[in-house]
Order: structure tokens, then sequence, then C-alpha cells
């Protein structure tokens, strides 16, 4: 009997322990991990260097033999570093950015299409840079054509048919309303004549600088066209001489006896624009702009 009653108590004990490890725990509650929304800060954009930019215009003009303009700018943003920025050179073959400009604009308001076309005739025949000397007068080129010669191959012969077609008052008139106070589109290419009656084209690195900076930020009418036109430039030995072969420019070179200039958009990370005018011996303008130049890119072309 008392071996019965310690049976029943440790069935007894066992069942409450039982239960007791059956019962489910409450289960904890778990501390919430409390943080704030990730947020990716945007990569921090570098200043525009102009103080670096101003110390190497200054290196480089000082040990120039000649007389210069220069401007280097941001493509979009704030102002760059310019050197004789309003003074006034010859334009050369920087004259056909005008041209270019303004019968972008014709094309955009429709009163001119870009298959249009223009006879080349045997009195337009100047020599010079160019394709269209060495062919036979009396065929016909599209408007798109005669442009795309005037620009990549630098030919005179296309610029003056252009120049006849869009009339020189009216490439002059749009330069003004665009606010350019050094530029005069006034003579043909190989009108030098009419320097003695006071009409000549001109050009300032400011100028230069303001048409690249307006086309190169869609700004103006067709200025995707335009800025294709110009990347397929075939000249390459001032600013883009001594830059990667595979870097994107966009630009128009210019020369004449005594003077040498180039104005590009240099498509780097941030692309910039850059404007070089010179007066001197062709051999010092070469080194003095391809010099220039390769400092600016080493020191812009990896600036974030």
């Amino acid at each position: 009997m008392q071996a019965e009653r310690w049976k029943i108590l440790y069935l007894l004990v066992g069942l409450a322990c039982g239960c007791t490890s059956a019962t489910p725990k409450k289960p904890s509650t778990p501390v919430a991990s409390v943080s704030s929304p990730t947020s990716v800060k945007p990569e921090a954009v570098r200043p525009f260097p102009r103080e670096l930019i101003f110390s190497l215009v200054k290196k480089w003009t000082l040990g120039f033999s000649g007389r210069s303009g220069v401007v280097c700018k941001p493509l979009s943003g704030p102002a760059g570093v310019e050197h004789q920025a309003d003074d006034s050179f010859e334009a050369a073959s920087l004259v056909k950015l005008p041209i270019l400009v303004e019968l972008g604009r014709r094309l955009d308001s429709g009163s001119s299409k870009r298959g249009d076309q223009l006879f080349f005739e045997e009195r337009q025949r100047v020599g010079g840079s160019g394709v269209l000397k060495d062919l036979p007068a009396g065929h016909a080129y599209s408007l798109d054509q005669l442009a795309e010669w005037m620009i990549t191959e630098s030919d005179n012969v296309a610029t003056d048919m252009l120049l006849e077609y869009l009339q020189l008052d009216s490439v002059e008139g749009e330069m003004v309303r665009l606010g350019l106070k050094k530029t005069t589109v006034q003579r043909k290419i190989y009108a030098f004549e009419e320097i003695d009656k006071g009409h000549d084209n001109l050009i300032s690195a400011g100028d230069a600088a303001t048409l690249l900076s307006l086309v190169g930020q869609h700004k103006l009418p067709s200025s995707q066209w335009m800025l294709d036109v110009l990347e397929k430039t075939k000249r390459r030995d001032l600013i883009a001489a001594k830059l990667p072969g595979t870097l994107k420019v966009a630009h128009k070179t210019g020369e004449l006896t005594g003077f040498l200039h180039d104005a590009a958009i240099v498509y780097v990370d941030r692309p910039y624009v850059l404007v070089i005018l010179t007066a001197a011996d062709k051999p010092d303008s070469e080194k003095f702009i391809q010099g220039l130049s390769y400092e600016i890119f080493s020191r812009l072309a990896d600036s974030r």
C-alpha cells in the first residue's frame, strides 16, 4: 500500500513536470532594429578648377611669341578662364562656324531643306583646302553635303557657295542677334580685296566659345546636326593633336598666313569648351595650341 502511494506520488510529480515543460513559452518580442532609410549621397562633383587652368593659360601665354586669345570653360556650368577673349582676329576658316549656324537655323525653320541643291559654277572655283576645287563644275550638291565639306574638309568652294546662298548680311545679322560683338562676316574666303574696303571676317575667342557652348548645350536650332558635322572634322593637329585618338572632339580649325586657330568641345567626363586663337609664326602657334590643350586635358579629363 505504501509502495502504491509512492508510485502515485511519483506519477503526479512527473505529470506536473511534463505539463510545465510542455507549456509553450511566450515568445520573446524581438528588439526592432531601427535604422534610418539608406540614403545614397550623390557623388561630389569637383568645381571647375579655375585657378589651376588660369595658371596654365598664364604660363603658356607668357611664353608665347605672338598674340593669343583663349577661353576654357565647362560646357555646362559657371564661367571658366579667359585670356584676351574679346580681342579680334582674322577669322580664317572659323568663319565657317557662323555659316553653319545660320544654315542650321534655316533648316530648322523649314525655309531650307538639307536635300536642297546648289550648282557649282566655274566662277566659284577657288584654291586652298577642300575637294570641290578638283571636281568639274556644272554639278549640283545638297546643302547637307556642302555643309559637311565646309566643316570636315574646310572646303572653300563649298563655303562660298553657301555664303552666296545664305547672303553675308544674313549670316552676320544672326551673329548679332545671338549677342556676338566681335564677329563679322563680310567677304567670301578669297575676296581679300574686300579687306582694303573695310570688309573682313573677324572673330574673337569669346564669340567662338559662345557659339560652341550654345551648340553643345542644344540651345540653337539644328544643334545635334551641327555637332554631328563638327565631330567629323578631319584635321586633328591642334587642340586634339596630343589627346587620345578615340576621344570625341567637335571642332573647327582656321588657318591663314600669320593666323592659326582651333575652337573645340572636348568630350571628357565633364565636357569643356576650349578656344585658342593665335597670330604668330605657324610653328610657334602649333606648339602653343598643342601644348596648352594637352595640359588642360590632363587636368580636366578625370575631373568629377
